[in-house]
């Protein structure tokens, strides 16, 4: 099969097809044996097949990049900056990553002037770090007095950065005047990492839905796409009868996290199908063209707590601050609208957080008891979290651990 660009799509040669044409030639190239002769040995191990086996390499690789071009016109197949400038068309942007902000507290024994990013954005602020050497500097510029003052600082590295009370500790440019640095709580605001291709594609595709009406996708694309909103979960009902989910006959439920109230019941307003009833707690009315008002409704997740049983210990024995790495682990910890809890899941985070972490046993549990490997809330709109108080850690609680 020669390499073609049809109506079909692009079609490119097999390995074996450039293996055998390399080979044996074709009517405008004599090939390896027209050259060489037809006893040329093209065993895997001789020098000619090693030869004809370097060509066929460096053509498929051509063909690749000719794929890799071709597909990039796709926006479900583009990838990092091509996919930005598909995405570019329809106005939507690749979210960037944001920085982990923390309060701390700066002790002097004088009147220090301290240099913030705010002057010296690239290098020469006052910056501090952990003892993994998570760098944080003075996001303004400030003149301090004698005593405790509390600063704002950010981390240097963009993405979400867990740091445990009383981690920032080492003064990583001295400073004449300074005498100590430290955060008493986590952070003030939890920086994220950049967009990733797939969370690009996927949020293209809900807001290329967004123009339809009446439809699940319309509805659910709207309601993401609303300012402020976190997640969003759309239930809807085609039988005749309440659903195991609660939800009405032929009626929809719109269960959102975050977002003002009002933008979202414009968002959600005109992609609702027409007839279908709404329920939820919150009611908002809707203005119509003629004037009267159309009574908009959806539910906030209600929140769950969730019980974590933890026995952990090093894998290499080495010491473990399971009091820090609880705090990290709960401070990252989040649950989707109705989504499951799995001890998998807790596991990977932990590990993620501590390489070294061994989790001997474990469960989780919608009471202090009674531990599984996953558990599911008690209902579509509840949403679990995490408090120190339910999570337990070789069997004593965070928040006394």
């Amino acid at each position: 099969m020669p390499d073609l660009l049809d109506s079909t799509g692009l079609q490119i040669k097999t390995r074996t097809e450039i293996f055998n044409e390399i080979l044996d030639g074709t009517a405008s190239y004599p090939g390896m044996r027209g050259i060489y002769g037809q006893d040329i040995n093209v065993e895997p191990n001789s020098p000619d097949a090693q030869m004809v086996e370097i060509f066929t390499q460096a053509a498929i690789d051509l063909r690749e990049l000719a794929v890799s071009v071709y597909n990039s016109f796709d926006p479900d197949k583009a990838v990092g900056r091509v996919l930005d400038a598909r995405c570019a068309i329809n106005g939507i942007y690749r979210n960037a990553g944001t920085y982990t902000t923390i309060s701390v507290n700066v002790t002097t024994d004088r009147g220090v002037a301290l240099p913030g990013l705010d002057n010296y954005p690239n290098s020469g602020a006052f910056t501090i770090s952990d003892s993994t050497g998570n760098k944080f500097s003075l996001v303004t510029g400030a003149a301090v007095l004698t005593g405790t003052t509390a600063l704002t600082f950010r981390a240097l590295a963009l993405g979400a950065l867990t740091i445990s009370p009383h981690a920032l500790t080492f003064i990583t440019t001295p400073t004449l005047g300074v005498l100590s640095v430290d955060n008493p709580s986590v952070a003030l605001s939890v920086g994220t990492e950049e967009e990733t291709d797939a969370q690009l594609r996927l949020r293209r595709m809900r807001a290329m839905a967004i123009p339809a009406r009446g439809s699940y996708e319309s509805i659910l694309s709207a309601a993401e796409a609303t300012e402020g909103v976190v997640q969003a979960s759309l239930y809807e009902n085609v039988t005749n009868t309440t659903d195991a989910n609660g939800v009405a006959p032929h009626g929809i439920w719109l269960i959102v996290e975050g977002g003002d109230d009002t933008a979202l019941a414009e968002a959600v307003y005109p992609r609702r199908p027409l007839g279908t009833p709404m329920q939820g707690s919150t009611t908002v009315n809707v203005t119509q063209v003629d004037g009267t008002l159309f009574p908009v409704k959806f539910s906030r997740p209600t929140p769950q707590l969730l019980y974590l049983n933890l026995v952990l210990s090093a894998t290499d024995g080495a010491f473990i601050d399971y009091s820090g790495l609880g705090y990290r682990f709960l401070e990252q910890s989040s649950f989707s609208i109705g989504g499951f809890a799995d001890l998998t899941t807790v596991v990977s985070a932990l590990r993620a957080l501590q390489p070294n972490i061994l989790v001997s046993s474990g469960g989780v549990s919608l009471t202090d008891g009674s531990y599984a490997a996953q558990v599911s809330p008690s209902a579509v709109n509840r949403q679990f979290y995490l408090a120190d108080t339910s999570i337990t850690i070789n069997g004593t609680k965070l928040n006394v651990l």
